[in-house]
């Protein structure tokens, strides 16, 4: 079964899909964040974080590398600036290595 909870999914561990995207709502107050699961699986999460703020991206590709960046892990923690709101965290290793962090209001998650 799925897990269909946004914050659920995220913690449940993403390790090894790729990033395909990253961007912003037409609004340009939400950033969004699209990742395919890893081997031939043809699942493809799109991810959409309302008003993402502190977005920090931080991606090496060094000496040519080319290719989707691989999750590490992820992360969702309740942010405690605030009375409601995330601080979300993707770390990615292997080629290229870095990280993609922000805060947001809400998450939601749909299958492309």
């Amino acid at each position: 079964m799925a897990i269909t909870d946004p914050i659920a999914r995220i913690q449940s561990g993403l390790s090894d899909y790729c990033l395909n995207s990253i961007g912003w709502s037409i609004s340009g107050q939400d950033l969004v964040i699209e990742l395919s699961a890893p081997g031939n699986n043809q699942l493809r999460l799109k991810l959409t974080f309302i008003w993402a703020t502190d977005v920090d991206v931080n991606l090496r590709f060094e000496n040519r590398l080319m290719g989707s960046p691989m999750l590490w892990q992820s992360s969702v923690a309740a942010d405690e600036t605030t009375a409601s709101g995330y601080k979300v965290m993707f770390d990615f290793a292997g080629a290229p290595t870095g990280y993609i962090s922000f805060s947001c209001n809400q998450v939601k998650l749909a299958e492309i």
